[in-house]
């Protein structure tokens, strides 16, 4: 499949106690995968500097007895590789190693795949896709024509769920059904660990007592009487409020709430489940942030009942069913073009925030408020192919 080969660029040398380690740098002061290299360091500059033929580049760790420790560089995805000597692109792993028969569909279709995006890192240009294992570097600084029209190659255009595994992973987390809640048969003792993690000799400090203030309420407090119309725009209103218009070179436009968000990308929004709402039609509905306005979609009356129903088993069934159900949902290619891997990371993070600020929001308007936990249906991954996913729960309802 590959020619040639050498390490990334990003994989420095350095050297400690009189032994000489391998790493990739992140920052100034932090490095990933550290790995003992048992040459010299000029002989590791010369593996960098230029490409070498990957059957002599396999054959120097051999005859050296160093089978293993190429396996484990190749694992940490320490090397970027070449088809042709002429190529002016070369070619870097992200999740897996280049496996013995693995195929690169480089066959270009008529147009860019839509999955597929170009960027430009610290002057380096590269074409990428979420889906893809590998991202395609240009060999210089001016990048030609033909380096663009790859764009169009065949292996952008991967449309499985199954390749982005913090997809797949978060997605089939929240679908499975064999350990519901209630799950343990008996209490555990969760002061146990943190005996044995606390020194013996620790002295105690003691905290400040905090007086509970005398408007305080449950924010939890939930009933069965249907939730106002007007309290439910309110309190959308305020949720998707937004501050001011930024320009992100990666994101485009990103409309800034009155919340923090990691990443500064606001990319959650809310899927509304309205089930009893006193002036407004049970369905399902979306908020159209260029309109500020609630569109009602298209779905079957099953998915709504399988999403209350399901909502129960957080939300408790002494308290009936919820008056709207929040189902808060992102596309993850979206923080994917800036962040990568982190992205569902910085998602979970953001959903967060937004629970923490639908308690505020609760408090302040009089409406009950309920993280939910217990629902295991995700229609929009379904109906999209994994393009749009949810992330997680609110429940709302009228006060007691």
């Amino acid at each position: 499949m590959f020619d040639l080969i050498r390490f990334r660029a990003d994989i420095e040398v350095f050297a400690k106690n009189d032994k000489v380690f391998i790493a990739r740098k992140v920052t100034n002061k932090r490095y990933q995968g550290v790995t003992p290299f048992p040459f010299a360091k000029s002989k590791f500059n010369d593996l960098k500097k230029n490409f070498t033929d990957i059957c002599e580049f396999n054959e120097f760790f051999i005859k050296n007895n160093q089978n293993l420790l190429l396996r484990l560089l190749s694992n940490h995805l320490f090397f970027e590789y070449k088809i042709k000597s002429y190529a002016n692109f070369i070619f870097q792993p992200k999740y897996n190693a280049p496996q013995e028969n693995e195929r690169i569909d480089l066959e270009l279709t008529q147009e860019p795949s839509r999955d597929a995006y170009i960027r430009n890192i610290n002057g380096s240009w590269l074409i990428d896709s979420a889906l893809s294992n590998y991202q395609i570097v240009f060999d210089g600084h001016n990048p030609t024509n033909d380096f663009f029209e790859l764009t169009k190659a065949k292996m952008f255009s991967i449309h499985s769920d199954l390749d982005f595994k913090d997809t797949l992973f978060l997605h089939e987390i929240r679908r499975r059904k064999d350990l519901a809640k209630g799950t343990f048969s008996h209490e555990p003792n969760m002061v146990v660990d943190m005996e044995l993690a606390t020194k013996k000799e620790a002295n105690r400090i003691n905290m400040p007592k905090i007086d509970i203030p005398k408007n305080f309420r449950r924010m939890s407090s939930r009933s069965d009487s249907p939730l106002n119309k007007d309290q439910l725009l309110l309190f959308i209103a305020n949720l998707m409020a937004t501050q001011a218009n930024l320009n992100d070179p990666y994101l485009g436009k990103v409309s800034k709430k009155f919340y923090p968000s990691a990443g500064s990308g606001y990319e959650l929004r809310p899927l509304l489940h309205v089930n009893n709402v006193a002036g407004l039609d049970r369905g399902i509905y979306i908020y159209d942030e260029n309109s500020n306005s609630l569109r009602e979609v298209e779905l079957d009356e099953s998915y709504l009942m399988k999403i209350i129903h399901s909502s129960k088993k957080s939300w408790g069934i002494e308290y009936g069913d919820p008056s709207v159900v929040l189902q808060f949902y992102f596309n993850p290619l979206y923080y994917y073009r800036k962040y990568k891997q982190i992205c569902l990371n910085l998602s979970l993070v953001n959903f967060g925030v937004l629970v923490s600020e639908c308690y505020r929001l609760g408090h302040e308007l009089d409406v009950g408020v309920c993280a939910l936990g217990s629902i295991d249906s995700d229609y929009l991954y379904d109906s999209t192919d994994g393009k749009l996913i949810t992330i997680g729960e609110v429940a709302l309802s009228n006060i007691q």
